[in-house]
């Protein structure tokens, strides 16, 4: 029997891995407009990744800076469509057709 707290650790949860990636950057020659025009409608805003691993990540989206937190509980979710390719590009995620 534990006494005093004694084998508390074990029931903490783990911790989160944060994962920096770096930010996206224009593509060469792309011309960057000094304000986007607004969206149509039914233009994709949002894509579901899902996380191939199991341990819980943050990860920032690198066009976005949106954080998300992933892990094998909640591996599937929603990202904002310009974070999807570097994120699936750290080779932890894959898109959902």
């Amino acid at each position: 029997m534990a006494c005093c707290g004694q084998g508390r650790a074990a029931l903490s949860p783990t911790p989160a891995v944060t994962l920096h990636l770096p930010a996206a950057e224009p593509a060469a020659g792309a011309d960057v407009p000094a304000a986007a025009p607004r969206r149509a409608a039914r233009e994709l805003t949002s894509v579901r990744i899902r996380y191939t691993r199991e341990r819980p990540v943050r990860v920032s989206g690198p066009a976005s800076g949106r954080g998300y937190e992933f892990s094998g509980a909640a591996a599937v979710q929603s990202v904002d469509v310009r974070d999807a390719e570097g994120l699936v590009g750290t080779g932890l995620f894959r898109r959902i057709y």
